[in-house]
């Protein structure tokens, strides 16, 4: 879990979706609702090597505030979020 966001990967560890914290509250009270049920399957994927920068522009571009962040077999790696861009920027 990356504050907000959970990523959902396929057997392969290909990423299928992203669950947030707004989707979990739209399914509350139903508690046998799967992943697939209450993802976003249009989730944004963004390169291991891009910028901050890169990050930035697409979640502008997008509206998203996560990007799954694959590397070049397209394995999932983790989740960015706004708020991650925000703190590294703050501490630099």
């Amino acid at each position: 879990m990356n504050g907000l966001a959970l990523a959902v990967e396929d057997n392969a560890g290909r990423p299928t979706g992203i669950v947030t914290k707004l989707d979990m509250m739209g399914c509350r009270g139903e508690q046998r609702a799967t992943a697939r049920e209450v993802m976003m399957p249009r989730a944004m994927v963004l390169d291991i090597d891009a910028t901050i920068a890169d990050a930035a522009r697409v979640m502008a571009r997008e509206g998203f505030h996560h990007l799954l962040v694959v590397d070049g077999d397209r394995t999932l790696q983790g989740v960015i979020s706004t708020f991650d861009i925000t703190r590294w920027i703050a501490t630099r």
